[in-house]
């Protein structure tokens, strides 16, 4: 994987492809948005039969985890940040927007394996059309462990977590104003109130919110005394009568089986994640627009394929 850049590089060049198409990038994220808050809750039971892969297990996780991708390059800083963003984007567009066919019983055109370059580029363009929020059947594999932990396809499945992550950390909007510029140093009750009732009401929507958590710190600059991370959110707690609760999130810098984390809202809204303090914790900047366009997609794939839905 030597044609991978390193990540400053990566940045800026879709930081200067952003900024030429912010206008039109805006105006896509405010209609997708606009068409989330129309959605009523039966729309979004076309995720209701993958509800079991947002839990972490190893069937429905990522061959690789955040830091151990397997191009790790300390010439390049290749793994200086993280691209905590792009795995959890990339393992919810692959569980959400997957379904597998191990035997090909529904019977695809897939390329001999002999053919290698054929084979592969098959595979390839149906992670190309997950990437673009759009459901695909995936002949020959049982789950996402499997085919992202083949050969030649787990290459590219790490190259589509740099885009993504590039893509959306190097955005004015999202990736500028409101992360990197938007982190605090501390939390509020308002805010832990309104988290609560934002990420309860989209979990009962039968898929994970994306959180991103931060905590700006007193005694290093800008840049580097920031700490910035993005998880899946799985589950929420009853909230207690003192205005606690709990958030599970999927920690992919681990794998499945100790990917487990809590997020523990306490009742002044002050926020703890297991091996630190939080100055801020809310939903994605952009998450409900993806997910509208998802449900775009999905719905007419799943009157479809019914049987696979429900």
């Amino acid at each position: 994987m030597n044609e991978i850049p390193a990540q400053r590089q990566l940045l800026k060049s879709y930081f200067t492809y952003n900024a030429l198409h912010s206008v039109s990038q805006k105006a896509r994220l405010l209609d997708y948005t606009a068409m989330y808050e129309d959605l009523e809750q039966p729309d979004f039971d076309v995720f209701k039969s993958r509800e079991f892969r947002h839990t972490p297990n190893l069937d429905f996780s990522l061959a690789f985890q955040n830091h151990k991708m397997g191009f790790e390059n300390p010439d390049k800083k290749n793994d200086q940040f993280g691209f905590c963003l792009g795995v959890t984007t990339e393992l919810r567009k692959m569980n959400l927007l997957a379904f597998y066919d191990p035997e090909n019983k529904l019977g695809a055109n897939v390329p001999s394996k002999e053919d290698q370059e054929a084979w592969l580029n098959y595979y390839k363009s149906l992670i190309d059309k997950i990437m673009t929020n759009r459901p695909v059947i995936i002949p020959g594999f049982s789950d996402l462990h499997e085919l992202s932990g083949t050969p030649g396809i787990k290459e590219y499945m790490v190259r589509h977590v740099l885009n993504q992550w590039a893509m959306q950390n190097a955005t004015l909007y999202s990736g500028i104003d409101q992360m990197l510029m938007g982190v605090k140093r501390s939390y509020s009750k308002r805010e832990a109130n309104k988290l609560y009732d934002a990420v309860k009401a989209r979990i009962a929507r039968h898929y994970p919110p994306r959180l991103f958590l931060s905590k700006k710190n007193y005694d290093k600059p800008l840049l580097g005394g920031q700490y910035i991370h993005v998880m899946e959110a799985f589950e929420i707690s009853e909230m207690n009568p003192d205005g606690s609760y709990k958030i599970g999130v999927w920690h992919i810098n681990n794998t499945w089986d100790k990917a487990i984390y809590h997020v523990e809202i306490k009742a002044n809204g002050t926020a703890w994640m297991e091996w630190r303090d939080l100055g801020e914790l809310d939903i994605v900047p952009g998450d409900d627009a993806e997910i509208a366009e998802m449900v775009k997609h999905l719905k007419p794939f799943c009157q479809a394929n019914p049987a696979l839905c429900h």
